[in-house]
């Protein structure tokens, strides 16, 4: 028995730093406005919400890439983060174009890999 949870805590800490890894790069591509990447670690259903409209299939990449085309990010702003055992989340504040905007990301934990599920965008 104790053999099985000694198992189990070396499992847990092999997966740890991968999914760490995997939802530090979507944050950096946030920053840098890397749509490449971000559209990569979407989830199929990912939802996008912009303010020019919300979308969860079809073409989010393509919105947000002409979003990001249109709006280049010129300062990102780190407010919140957080994690629990299967989502994390995070809350910043983003100079693009000539306006502000705060972008909150939705990150599923799922094992060893982690995908954008939620990415809005709001005027503030």
């Amino acid at each position: 028995m104790k053999g099985f949870f000694l198992m189990l805590i070396m499992m847990a800490a092999t997966l740890l730093p991968v999914r760490a890894q995997q939802k530090e790069d979507i944050v950096k591509a946030l920053m840098a406005g890397k749509v490449e990447t971000l559209c990569a670690s979407m989830s199929s259903d990912c939802e996008l919400i912009l303010p020019s409209g919300t979308w969860n299939s079809g073409a989010p990449c393509n919105r947000l890439s002409a979003f990001l085309q249109a709006n280049p990010i010129h300062r990102f702003t780190l407010m919140h983060q957080g994690e629990s055992d299967k989502t994390a989340f995070l809350v910043a504040n983003v100079q693009a174009g000539q306006k502000e905007y705060r972008v909150y990301a939705l990150i599923r934990l799922d094992g060893n890999h982690s995908c954008l599920e939620q990415l809005r965008v709001e005027s503030i």
